[in-house]
C-alpha cells in the first residue's frame, strides 16, 4: 500500500519578493538614470576628450594674429552667464528678466561678430562642425547601447556621423539661423525710421515686425529647450535636420511639463556625477605629486608641485604652454650665461655656474609633468561633453515613447551596423 507524506509547512511556499525594477517597470523617467553609466563607458568618454581637445585648440588660435582672449574662453563664458541668468530668472519667476536673457541669447552671434569678426567665421564653424561630428559619435553609440544592449566600436559611431554631418549640423543651426535671419530683416528694416517722411511706414506696419518678433522668440525658446534632442533625432531614426527639429519641437509642445520634469533629472544626476569625477580625478593629481614629492627636497618638489605647491595648477593650457616653455627656457640659458662668465662678489662663480647647469632640464621637466597633468584635466572637459550627447540621446528616446508610443528598444539601423 502506497505511503503518503504530509508537505510541511512553508516546504513549497516562498516570501515573494519585490525588486526594484517591479515597481519602476511601468516609469520612463529611471531610465534616464543609466545616462551616467553610459557616459562613462571609456569610448565615449575618449571621444568627447578628444572633441574637448580639438575644440580648445581651434578655438584658441585667434592669439596667433591676435592679443585678444581666446575665442573658445569668451563665446562658452559668454554662453554659460546667458544660460546661467536664464536659469536664475526661471527659478525666481522674474519675467521681465527672463526676456532680457532670451533677447541676449538672441544678440549673442552678434556681439560675437563684432568682437572677432574673422574668428566668429574662421574658428567657430570648424569648432560647431567638430561639436556635431563628436556629438553624432557618441549619440550613436549610447542609442545603440541602451535600446539594445549592444556595444558598436567608435569607428562605425563615427563613420554614421561623418556620413550624415549635413543633417546634423543642419538639426543644430537651422533653427538659430532662423532668428538670426529674423534680427537682421528688422535691422535692416529698421533704417527706414531715420529717413524723414518715410519713417511712416515702417511705423504703419510694425506690427508685422512685432509678428516676426514672437516667431523669433518662440524658436529661440524652443531651440533652448529641445537642443539636446536634436542630434539624437537624427542619429535615432536616419532622418534629415528638418525632421530631426520638427520631431524635437513636438515633444515639447505635446508635454512640456515631463520634459521639464526629465531635463530636471538629467541636471541634477550630471551635476552629482561630474562633481564625483572630478573630485577623483583632482585627488589622483593631489595624491600623486603627494607621493611623488615626499621625499625630495623643495626644489625638486617643484618640478612636479609648481612653484606655488599646487598640483592643480600645473594644467598643460595654463603654465605649461609652449610659449612659456620658451621664455623660460631662454631665462635659464641667460641664467647659465651669466653665471659662467663670473660672480661680481669673485669666488663664487664656478659654484653658481655649476648650480645653473640643471636649470633646462628641471624646466623640461616641470613642462612635461604639467602636459601630463593637464591631460588628467582634460578628462573633465570630455565627460561633460559625454554626459550632455549621451543624456540628449536617453530624453529623446524617452520622449519619443511618451509622446509617439515608439518603443525605446525601436531604432534605425544602417547597413553594415549590425
Amino acid at each position: 500500500m502506497p505511503q503518503t507524506t504530509e508537505p510541511t509547512d512553508g516546504a513549497f511556499s516562498r516570501e515573494p519578493r519585490v525588486l526594484l525594477e517591479d515597481l519602476t517597470s511601468g516609469l520612463l523617467w529611471p531610465k534616464l538614470l543609466r545616462t551616467a553609466g553610459l557616459a562613462l563607458r571609456p569610448e565615449r568618454l575618449i571621444m568627447g576628450t578628444v572633441a574637448w581637445v580639438v575644440i580648445l585648440a581651434i578655438g584658441s588660435l585667434n592669439e596667433l594674429w591676435s592679443d585678444e582672449p581666446a575665442f573658445i574662453d569668451v563665446a562658452v563664458g559668454r554662453k554659460l552667464d546667458a544660460f546661467g541668468s536664464l536659469w536664475a530668472a526661471v527659478w525666481t519667476g522674474n519675467t521681465g528678466f527672463i526676456a532680457e536673457t532670451v533677447a541676449s541669447l538672441a544678440a549673442l552671434p552678434g556681439r560675437l561678430i563684432d568682437d572677432y569678426p574673422v574668428s566668429f567665421f574662421v574658428l567657430g564653424i570648424p569648432i560647431v562642425i567638430v561639436w556635431v561630428l563628436f556629438g553624432g559619435a557618441i549619440s550613436r553609440s549610447a542609442a545603440v547601447e541602451f535600446s539594445s544592449g549592444r556595444v558598436i566600436g567608435w569607428e562605425k559611431a563615427a563613420g554614421l556621423s561623418v556620413r550624415k554631418w549635413l543633417s546634423l549640423l543642419g538639426a543644430v543651426l537651422a533653427p538659430l539661423a532662423i532668428v538670426v535671419g529674423i534680427s537682421l530683416l528688422l535691422a535692416v528694416c529698421g533704417l527706414l525710421f531715420a529717413v524723414p517722411v518715410v519713417h511712416l511706414a515702417p511705423a504703419a506696419l510694425y506690427f508685422v515686425a512685432l509678428i516676426l518678433g514672437l516667431v523669433a522668440v518662440v524658436v529661440m525658446v524652443l531651440w533652448i529647450i529641445a537642443r539636446p534632442m536634436l542630434i539624437p533625432g537624427v542619429t535615432c531614426e536616419g532622418t534629415d535636420a528638418l525632421d530631426s527639429i520638427q520631431r524635437a519641437f513636438a515633444y515639447v509642445f505635446a508635454r512640456p511639463g515631463r520634459l521639464v520634469l526629465y531635463l530636471f533629472v538629467l541636471v541634477v544626476q550630471g551635476a552629482i556625477v561630474i562633481g564625483l569625477f572630478s573630485a577623483v580625478v583632482d585627488g589622483v593629481g593631489s595624491f600623486t605629486a603627494a607621493s611623488a614629492g615626499a621625499f625630495i627636497g623643495d626644489e625638486p618638489r617643484e618640478i612636479i608641485v609648481g612653484e606655488a605647491g599646487d598640483a592643480a595648477a600645473g594644467s598643460a593650457f595654463e603654465d605649461g604652454s609652449i610659449a612659456d616653455l620658451i621664455e623660460q627656457l631662454r631665462a635659464g640659458e641667460d641664467e647659465q650665461e651669466n653665471s659662467a662668465d663670473g660672480s661680481p662678489e669673485g669666488g663664487d662663480g664656478d659654484a653658481a655656474g655649476e648650480d645653473a647647469g640643471p636649470i633646462i632640464t628641471r624646466k623640461w621637466a616641470r613642462w612635461l609633468v604639467s602636459l601630463w597633468t593637464g591631460a588628467l584635466e582634460l578628462l573633465k572637459g570630455g565627460l561633460l561633453i559625454s554626459f550632455y550627447f549621451t543624456g540628449g540621446t536617453v530624453l529623446y528616446l524617452v520622449m519619443r515613447q511618451l509622446c509617439d508610443g515608439q518603443d525605446t528598444a525601436e531604432l534605425w539601423t544602417p547597413s553594415g551596423e549590425g
